[in-house]
């Protein structure tokens, strides 16, 4: 399988994305350290979300209506779960499922 980066999208010859989904991911959850630290230092929720929105959000959304569509069922849980403990820990304010982000992104760009 070959694949290439372009304009910060990982794109394979078999057009899947798990690839860029990994990344993504992998991405994010160092992020969350950072949040985690902000956190401890006594940073509140309200603040702790507008960085979270800055720093992981918008990574995920970056390019989204691009290679949001050719994802299976696997890897949009896997991001509904990332949504899902950064809910938990007190990073994000709202659940945020990757299908209505997709949706939104698809309705901003086309609408």
């Amino acid at each position: 399988m070959v694949s290439a980066k372009l304009l910060g999208v990982t794109f394979c010859s078999n057009l899947k994305f798990d690839e860029h989904v990994k990344n993504i991911l992998t991405i994010c959850s160092q992020r969350c350290y950072l949040l985690k630290c902000l956190k401890g230092q006594g940073l509140p929720a309200k603040q702790l979300n507008v960085v979270f929105c800055a720093i992981v959000m918008s990574r995920i959304l970056f390019a989204l209506p691009a290679w949001g569509g050719f994802l299976s069922y696997d890897l949009v849980a896997k991001f509904d779960a990332f949504s899902k403990k950064a809910l938990r820990w007190g990073y994000s304010s709202e659940l945020r499922r990757l299908s209505v982000l997709l949706h939104e992104a698809d309705a901003q760009l086309f609408g």
